[in-house]
């Protein structure tokens, strides 16, 4: 498998190619060497005391897996997306019911994939689900994506919009939201 992506803080690594076992190898880099990570039953990782982490893979054509882990951070939520399914996002509109901003089909599918990145993050944190219309999408910058918390997030003490950093590579777009 090659790496498409490394970033040292958060450690975060991008494989095109599904590695399953990249988490672990990230876990060793922290310390944790030949910890047995568990799923919970919602399918959502359960990582070591002391640290937080997210993963997403593609396992269609081509695939792709995607690890951060982080010792400093509270929470991270990472997705990835194939920027072929951008024209499927793009007419999916129903995730965006509260926005008034108008999108590209890339700037769609780079919307659906901060929204993911945002469950992945607050998720483990209020242990509830939540549906994208939870937060609105407010602006999209060169480099990350602007989304404001509705009232569910709010209820929760979320009040600050949320800053969801993005990349976009040949075949897919990375968004990582950090909770600190």
């Amino acid at each position: 498998m090659s790496c498409l992506f490394h970033l040292q803080d958060p450690l975060t690594v991008i494989t095109a190619g599904y590695d399953k076992e990249l988490p672990k190898r990230l876990l060793a880099e922290l310390g944790f060497v030949d910890f047995d990570l568990k799923r919970d039953s919602e399918g959502a990782p359960i990582w070591p005391k002391g640290v937080s982490g997210s993963i997403s893979n593609i396992k269609k054509k081509t695939e792709f897996t995607a690890v951060s882990v982080s010792k400093s951070l509270r929470s991270i939520g990472i997705d990835i997306e194939l920027l072929s399914r951008a024209e499927t996002a793009f007419r999916c509109r129903s995730m965006f019911l509260k926005e008034e901003i108008s999108v590209s089909p890339v700037e769609s599918l780079l919307c659906f994939s901060a929204k993911e990145a945002i469950y992945k993050a607050l998720h483990p944190l209020i242990k509830k689900r939540f549906w994208f219309s939870a937060v609105s999408v407010t602006e999209i910058n060169e480099r990350e994506i602007i989304l404001k918390p509705e009232d569910f997030l709010v209820g929760y003490g979320f009040i600050e919009s949320f800053k969801v950093e993005y990349k976009i590579f040949d075949q897919i777009c990375f968004t990582m939201l950090k909770i600190c």
